[in-house]
């Protein structure tokens, strides 16, 4: 039974961010697409920048505005692949590290793009996120973040881990990494056959 994180995994929430601080900031820097760092995006750009982005990083993840979650695109491939793997019952749900108070922004995302009707959590900023995916009855997790996925395999989770420029350093036991949906159902096949 599978998890599924949203920012980095089904949307591309930082490309978004990227693109929105291009065109609001007139701030184009070449290698910024697709370097943006996990964890401090403002890592990313130049720091002559920092304090003219700063206030945009609040007001975009901790509070929603600009559009730039509620019009992030999807990843290719990750809608198709979520409905293929509903119809044979494998999605328990969604698991995000957004501000609970993205909530309803959140939901209207995944139902706008069409995703399957599955719960939704958003975890607090100290718990860990294999507590929630467990509360599903899950025990796969498909993740994009170094710390969620290495605190998700630890707790003995198996994390498909979609690959990204700030993850490439990931690696270990009940971790596999995937470049695109298309590699997902493979990277499932030997948990699946686990389970069985």
């Amino acid at each position: 039974m599978i998890t599924f994180d949203i920012d980095g995994t089904l949307a591309e929430t930082f490309r978004g961010f990227y693109d929105f601080i291009t065109a609001e900031l007139k701030i184009n820097h070449k290698d910024v697409r697709e370097h943006i760092y996990y964890h401090d995006p403002l890592a990313s750009y130049p720091s002559k920048d920092h304090e003219r982005i700063r206030p945009y990083l609040t007001s975009v993840f901790q509070y929603g505005e600009h559009g730039v979650l509620s019009k992030a695109a999807t990843l290719p491939d990750a809608l198709d692949t979520l409905h293929t793997l509903h119809a044979r019952d494998l999605v328990r749900g969604y698991v995000t590290r957004r501000n609970p108070r993205l909530k309803p922004l959140t939901q209207a995302w995944l139902d706008e793009h069409g995703f399957p009707a599955k719960p939704l959590i958003h975890v607090e900023e100290f718990e860990p996120k294999s507590q929630r995916v467990r509360e599903l009855g899950a025990d796969i997790m498909v993740e994009d973040a170094p710390h969620e996925a290495e605190e998700l395999a630890q707790a003995g989770l198996q994390v498909i881990l979609i690959d990204r420029p700030y993850n490439r350093e990931v690696a270990g036991a009940g971790i596999t990494r995937v470049h695109n949906w298309l590699e997902f159902e493979n990277a499932i096949r030997p948990h699946l056959k686990k389970a069985a």
